[in-house]
């Protein structure tokens, strides 16, 4: 969204993606760039977490969530992991995400998780 990329401040950067999470639109692709980009302010990763908490593709959704949650390329701080985390827990509270959950957690190193 080309509306993203030109907002200076965070202000307008936050206002963006609650837009977006309202809208309910796909847009995995540009939050997964958002939240991978350490460049970007902190606080803005994290509301991109929750931008796609309308979006109609669970799949992906669910994808870039665990991909957060894992934290296998060490991109992501503890804070945008528990917000995947929460998320997950709210969008797909079945019982084998859950399951996969407590798994995960069992073997997480990061007690703050």
């Amino acid at each position: 969204m080309q509306e993203y990329a030109r907002a200076k401040s965070v202000e307008r950067k936050t206002v963006i993606l609650k837009a977006i999470g309202n809208s309910g639109l796909d847009l995995t692709n540009l939050v997964a760039e958002i939240v991978s980009n350490k460049h970007n302010e902190k606080e803005n990763r994290f509301n991109a977490i929750f931008a796609i908490r309308r979006c109609p593709e669970d799949e992906k959704v669910e994808k870039l969530l665990m991909t957060i949650l894992r934290n296998e390329k060490n991109l992501y701080d503890v804070e945008l992991r528990i917000g995947a985390f929460s998320l997950l827990v709210d969008r797909f509270p079945t019982k084998e995400m859950l399951t996969s959950l407590v798994s995960h957690l069992n073997e997480e190193t990061d007690k703050q998780l």
